[in-house]
């Protein structure tokens, strides 16, 4: 966007870029209702929305919490927002001068927190906003809440732009079957490249939604056999095939699932992130001898891009047709892996911020919601065995070292903790020092057993951080089993009672256990 410009002037050059993503006035789409759900959830907020604002109107693409389509611009607090590129954080609107005597503040719904996030394109317009609401006044955001804002609205921008793109491609597969419309086969073409399109906006896991579409392109650019293969470190292993004939399953049963990092075509076209075609593989410098007299004619590598730490591609081939890869057949896979490169990128956006939600961000372990969680997935909580520990004289660490020494000591505490627990254990930092250990094993120890194993390891843990020249820290303890309380709040609370009497008592006396 260009500052130069007057107001005035840069109001119509946002109007404009809003009227280019077609979205004001449509429908609901589960995607975005997807977004204000994760965003009421994160910050316990009644109300949350994503608005766009045209000249006079303000419209709802979702709304969590409150039945609305549009209000007027003039009503609207989401317009503020759009001053900046900061979100705007109003922790009690009677107490603004903007907002004191605003309708909807001084009369129902009573509005009185609100923080919004500008939707802002990658070319600097401000669309429109990602904002909670609550009827109740709020301390100020911290950092890490505004951060967390923020990355919601970034998501829904991508989400926009994503459906910018997918309309782009619509529009492109229309226009293309105006100009072709006498050829069929072009046609056909453009088809298959329009319903893909739709099935990558499907709410399908992103696996089964990939392989939909490159089994639909299959059949409309006539590929014999193809494979989704999966790249991780120096090994390529194929995820699935699949075959137009019995001459293309035939053919697959000659193609190793795995592969090594070597001269395969398939490492250049990791290494390089672009598609490669080769038209006569009989004639391709690398070409397999026993793959020729399989009849393999034409083949094709297309990057699809990462999911989940994982890259992948797709390899399609023909057999015995005596034609290659026209431009045609070019343009549609190339098309059809950038639209499924850009449909993973953004499922992995969503399960990126999905996991961030459940995830302490300095140890890497579960956060309290992610406990939470898991305590609402137990069949029969009295099997549950709980223990509540936290770190002794970390605090002197922080006020003596500094906290990033602090820092330190957690992460390398929790790793340590971690080591040391079978895998049916899993351990949580509710915040500060503080860490839940949680066993949801039936068939595991008794109660007894637990607390010996649950010092063992902190034992174990503790001595690591003292060899890390953390001499003075000791840890504390306390255990709480599902036949006492079968509530999480109750187990971890009878847990604390516990682990204060265990400080007390090791304060008093001397323990048989050196670190814990």
């Amino acid at each position: 966007m260009t500052s130069d410009l007057s107001a005035q002037e840069q109001e119509l050059h946002r109007l404009a870029a809003l009227a280019r993503y077609a979205v004001v006035g449509t429908l609901p789409e589960a995607t975005f209702d997807r977004l204000t759900l994760l965003a009421a959830q994160f910050f316990g907020a009644p109300i949350a929305l994503i608005s766009l604002i045209d000249e006079d109107t303000q419209y709802f693409k979702s709304c969590l919490g409150v039945d609305l389509r549009s209000i007027d611009r003039s009503l609207s607090f989401c317009a503020y927002t759009l001053q900046a590129s900061e979100p705007l954080i109003v922790p009690d609107m009677t107490l603004d001068p903007r907002f004191a005597h605003h309708p909807m503040v001084t009369d129902a719904p009573h509005v009185r927190f609100y923080a919004g996030a500008p939707l802002e394109t990658p070319d600097g317009y401000r669309l429109g906003t990602l904002c909670i609401i609550d009827d109740q006044p709020r301390s100020p955001f911290t950092v890490q809440d505004r951060e967390a804002l923020q990355s919601l609205a970034v998501l829904a921008m991508d989400e926009l732009e994503l459906r910018l793109r997918t309309l782009e491609l619509e529009r492109e597969a229309q226009a293309n079957r105006q100009l072709v419309q006498t050829l069929k086969e072009h046609q056909t073409y453009s088809q298959g490249l329009l319903s893909m399109s739709q099935l990558l906006s499907l709410d399908l896991p992103p696996m089964e939604v990939t392989l939909r579409a490159l089994e639909l392109i299959s059949e409309v650019v006539r590929v014999d056999w193809g494979s989704l293969v999966a790249v991780r470190g120096h090994k390529a292993q194929v995820v699935t095939s699949w075959f137009r004939n019995a001459e293309g399953e035939a053919f697959g049963t000659l193609v190793p699932n795995i592969s090594e990092r070597g001269n395969e075509h398939i490492w250049q076209v990791v290494d390089h992130d672009e598609p490669a075609y080769v038209n006569d593989y009989r004639t391709f410098s690398q070409a397999s001898p026993q793959l020729i007299a399989a009849g393999l004619r034409s083949a094709a590598w297309l990057p699809l891009g990462h999911y989940d730490e994982t890259r992948y591609v797709v390899i399609f081939t023909r057999l015995n047709q005596a034609e290659g890869w026209r431009t045609a057949d070019r343009d549609l896979l190339t098309a059809a892996g950038r639209a499924i490169n850009a449909a993973l990128a953004e499922r992995n956006r969503h399960r990126l911020l999905e996991q961030a939600a459940f995830t302490d961000a300095l140890t890497g372990l579960g956060n309290r919601r992610a406990l939470e969680l898991t305590f609402t997935g137990v069949v029969d909580p009295h099997h549950l065995k709980v223990a509540l520990l936290d770190l002794d004289g970390f605090k002197a660490v922080n006020d003596l070292e500094g906290h990033d020494r602090g820092d330190v000591l957690l992460k390398l505490f929790s790793s340590a903790l971690v080591a040391d627990l079978p895998p049916q254990v899993s351990v949580y930092r509710l915040g500060g020092d503080e860490f839940v250990v949680l066993n949801v094993d039936a068939q595991s120890v008794t109660g007894d057993e637990w607390r010996d194993d649950m010092l063992a390891a902190i034992d174990a843990a503790v001595g690591v951080v003292r060899m890390a020249n953390f001499s003075a820290v000791g840890a504390s303890v306390g255990v709480a089993l599902g036949t006492e309380r079968i509530e999480l709040n109750g187990l971890l609370a009878l847990a604390d009672e516990r682990m204060y009497l265990d400080k007390r008592g090791r304060r008093a006396r001397p323990r048989q256990h050196s670190n814990a």
